[in-house]
């Protein structure tokens, strides 16, 4: 881990890694290098957009310490920006809370770079009511995890339902959103 003389040393975690970002518009363009402690899991790669209002505690051109929280966990990240451009390393803490919602809906046991998963896919609570109320009940974790990737939104489900859709399975659904298709196209 990179190390900045202002913080102790990193407790250990299940999840941490390092962090580069680009800021623009208000939005962060970061990239997140992961590594695991879960076996087969190891360390993985993805950058994502976030709002800059979102995160708590975030300060240009300072070094810090500085958070993302979501349902499915905080993202605690330490570093510094310097101009536009970002850097350090980060934690995260998966939501117990929400790990045992997880668990009461019947996606049993969910591991901490599944919870990663969906923090980053932006699967909260409201979206799996959402989901359920549509009748989407039972999906396996790694359903959910696909529909965060791909941005699959409430209002898509709900638009290829108006389209003629209503029963469509959710990976079939999946295969819409990949390729593109929508109410639009589909007329």
């Amino acid at each position: 881990l990179i190390s900045f003389g202002a913080y102790a040393a990193l407790p250990e975690f299940d999840i941490e890694g390092s962090w580069t970002a680009k800021v623009k518009n208000e939005k962060l363009r970061m990239s997140l290098n992961i590594f695991t402690e879960e076996e087969h899991d190891g360390a993985w790669h993805t950058t994502t957009y976030i709002q800059q209002s979102e995160f708590s505690g975030l300060e240009m051109d300072k070094e810090q310490e500085f958070k993302l929280i979501r349902d499915a966990g905080t993202l605690i990240f330490f570093g510094k920006f310097r101009g536009n451009r970002g850097y350090g390393d980060f934690e995260f803490i998966p939501n117990e809370n929400f790990r045992k919602e997880l668990d009461k809906k019947g996606f049993g046991s969910v591991k901490d770079s599944d919870m990663l998963h969906l923090f980053i896919g932006k699967i909260d609570g409201s979206y799996l009511k959402s989901l359920e109320k549509l009748g989407y009940k039972n999906l396996p974790v790694s359903k959910l995890i696909s529909f965060g990737i791909h941005e699959i939104s409430i209002e898509y489900i709900k638009n290829v339902h108006k389209a003629g859709f209503k029963d469509i399975s959710p990976s079939k659904l999946l295969s819409f959103k990949i390729h593109g298709i929508d109410d639009q196209y589909i007329e």
